[in-house]
């Protein structure tokens, strides 16, 4: 019974102290100036070895985001399949998929 008594006032405690502290606010708001960042701007130059226009389409220019939609080619995947064998054979009897 003594035990009891002492390990519920020392939950009792703990909780207490928990709730005192949760209403201590030492933290101080940090206000973030956007103008103290420092930014570190990298330009190299990547040198491949060889001569890359050579290699690229004639007035390509990289930083164009202008994509014509011709250019792209499409590959329809909703082709019919022919199969050169029975499926009827290697599903059970009455087999329906559409039915649950």
């Amino acid at each position: 019974m003594i035990r009891t008594k002492w390990f519920f006032l020392a939950m009792l405690t703990l909780v207490f102290a928990q709730a005192a502290n949760a209403f201590q606010n030492d933290n101080e708001e940090e206000i973030f100036d956007l103008e103290t960042v420092e930014y570190v701007e990298e330009n190299s130059e990547w040198e491949l070895g060889f001569d890359t226009s050579a290699y690229l389409p004639e007035g390509f220019d990289p930083y164009t985001s202008v994509v014509s939609i011709n250019t792209i080619n499409f590959i329809d995947l909703c082709e019919d399949v022919e199969e050169d064998f029975g499926t009827a054979e290697h599903l059970p009897q009455g087999f329906d998929p559409y039915t649950r």
